[in-house]
């Protein structure tokens, strides 16, 4: 779950891949581990841009990262 990377994936995409990971694992972390380890995976560009932005939930993120892909 800790390697998983966008690469060529869209966000679409490689936000479902971490969702199915994510309950399939059975982790449980707080919600600020699991927004790092999602904005870990992301493509360097979308989380540079991502992490510059106001958020305080894994949604929020999801949202920045598909605003910022466009």
């Amino acid at each position: 779950m800790s390697s998983l990377k966008q690469n060529k994936l869209s966000v679409s995409e490689y936000m479902r891949e971490f969702e199915r990971l994510l309950l399939r694992s059975g982790i449980h972390e707080t919600e600020e581990q699991t927004m790092a380890r999602f904005l870990n995976g992301l493509n360097p560009l979308v989380a540079k841009k991502v992490k510059i932005q106001t958020y305080f939930t894994l949604d929020d993120v999801c949202k920045l990262a598909l605003k910022v892909e466009k």
